[in-house]
């Protein structure tokens, strides 16, 4: 069965998690509501995807399991942010990127020398949300006075305006027209300062919201 694990609150918990999946020999998930809405299932079910391990879906009511076949989710995510703000952002992308699978435009990569940089931007952000993947508005003081910022999050709201996730960095004001969005706060309330283990919330509610994007209807 599935090991005990313990986590501090300073950790990440999705490294001690998928640390423990690593060392199974299959995943199985329920197939009730309240598993089919947790963030942190999907999160599981995919990286056991993605380690090419035996998956099955349990169906309590009929008592049933059936070997899940489906491919691990695609991960696309346009980040945007203040370069005020690029050493913190940096260390979560990276994060995001090289341990947890996002599909991340990062300028400095994926913008050549001589590029057009509005047209690369502008593809970029469009080419994530047309394959269901969301824009994630790293959001703070700086942001707030970041015309580039403005520029992604409005471009961004009149395409896809439901696939838009602000991520705080302080507790600066929500953006105007914005303020529906439920954000998820990464920075501690006493200190002011950006907790790496709160990152863990971002992550698994971006793929919980491209999991349910991307579902048949």
């Amino acid at each position: 069965m599935f090991p005990k694990i313990t986590v501090s609150p300073k950790q990440m918990v999705s490294n001690q998690l998928l640390k423990a999946i690593d060392g199974c020999d299959s995943l199985v998930y329920l197939t009730g509501d309240h598993s089919i809405n947790s963030p942190w299932v999907t999160l599981e079910k995919d990286y056991a995807l993605r380690t090419n391990k035996p998956v099955y879906s349990f169906d309590a009511v009929k008592n049933l399991f059936t070997r899940d076949r489906s491919n691990p989710m695609d991960m696309p995510v346009f980040p945007t942010y203040s370069r005020s703000d690029k050493e913190q952002v940096d260390r979560i992308l990276r994060v995001m990127k090289d341990e947890r699978y996002f599909d991340l435009f990062i300028d400095y990569e994926d913008i050549s020398p001589g590029d057009n940089i509005t047209e690369s931007i502008d593809h970029g952000v469009s080419s994530r949300l047309q394959q269901g993947g969301y824009v994630v508005v790293f959001w703070g003081k700086a942001a707030s006075e970041c015309e580039w910022v403005k520029y992604e999050l409005s471009m961004s709201a009149k395409q896809f305006p439901e696939q838009i996730l602000l991520a705080q960095l302080d507790d600066t004001e929500l953006p105007e027209g914005f303020t529906h969005l439920p954000p998820v706060h990464l920075f501690n309330q006493d200190t002011q300062n950006i907790d790496m283990n709160r990152l863990d919330d971002l992550i698994v509610r971006i793929y919980w919201l491209i999991d349910k994007t991307s579902a048949p209807v």
